[in-house]
């Protein structure tokens, strides 16, 4: 038997508290984007990261002061999270988060990975008729900005030896579990505490499980399930699980839970790929990566 886990607030249409507004104002802003790889022009907000996106800037302390300061979302591959990572990045330089002279970054283990991300923004922007021209693009240096406010984004890798600038107000960390070396590890240090030294800043870590216990995301992942069974409570931290089998399997609180025969049961891949049913990834390349994993172990575990 197979237990999968997922967050029962995504899919259970609970209501998101959004006392300010600040929830609908992000989901509305990403809906006013345009993408050029989407049938009607339009950015794609499917229901799953319409919960998602609520709930990271609806809750508020009552000073309106944004209560989540750091997410940890574990997803599989192919669930769109570049394209998400883009207009969130978009939402701090030039929507309603951005923040006068502040730096929004997106940060992966590669610079062909960071550039990924970079290049999705840049491809909004060029698509979406209300941001002509009032953007400043640099694409040699992978990074633009708002000059009206003086916002700034900007996308590097965490291998490399570039020094990181002003402050971040928001980092998305794209596939921490892939970081490796000493200095994706500074700058992962770098990142963390330089959030810190202002308020109202966001870490958004978006990343596959991988394997072992040697990487910057199992710490975190580990945390993140302390937060998701309320063993730790930390509302600053929304963990977003969608996960088979995990090592603490005890203290499933908070989440859908269900089990399944085996790692071939269609069910199983719906149930922990939560854009499945939209078309990402393609279920019929699953299909095919299933029937060659029923005879090659090496295929199986990818």
């Amino acid at each position: 038997m197979i237990k999968a886990r997922r967050p029962a607030w995504i899919f259970d249409d609970s209501e998101i508290d959004d006392p300010f507004g600040y929830g609908e104002q992000a989901v509305e802003f990403l809906r006013y984007l345009h993408h050029p790889k989407s049938d009607d022009g339009m950015f794609a907000l499917p229901r799953v990261w319409e919960r998602i996106v609520r709930r990271i800037y609806g809750p508020c302390r009552a000073d309106g002061t944004r209560q989540v300061r750091r997410v940890f979302a574990l997803l599989p591959r192919g669930a769109r999270k570049t394209t998400l990572g883009a207009g969130l990045a978009l939402l701090h330089t030039v929507g309603h988060q951005r923040v006068k002279n502040g730096q929004a970054m997106v940060a992966a283990s590669a610079e062909e990975d960071a550039s990924i991300a970079f290049d999705e923004a840049v491809g909004i922007i060029k698509e979406t008729p209300w941001l002509d021209g009032k953007m400043k693009l640099n694409e040699s240096t992978l990074n633009f900005s708002h000059p009206k406010s003086g916002a700034k984004f900007r996308a590097l890798a965490s291998a490399g030896k570039g020094k990181l600038g002003k402050t971040p107000q928001f980092v998305l960390a794209d596939e921490l579990i892939a970081w490796e070396g000493t200095n994706a590890r500074k700058m992962w240090s770098a990142l963390r505490t330089g959030l810190n030294k202002t308020p109202g800043t966001l870490m958004m870590v978006i990343t596959q499980a991988g394997r072992g216990q040697e990487n910057l995301a199992y710490d975190l992942l580990a945390y993140a399930r302390r937060v998701q069974s309320g063993e730790v409570d930390d509302p600053s931290f929304l963990p977003i699980l969608f996960e088979t089998d995990p090592d603490e399997d005890s203290k499933w609180i908070g989440a859908d839970v269900e089990e399944f025969e085996s790692w071939t049961d269609e069910r199983l891949w719906h149930f922990v790929n939560p854009g499945l049913a939209d078309g990402y990834p393609d279920i019929v390349g699953l299909r095919d990566m299933a029937v060659e994993g029923l005879e090659r172990p090496s295929a199986r575990e990818d």
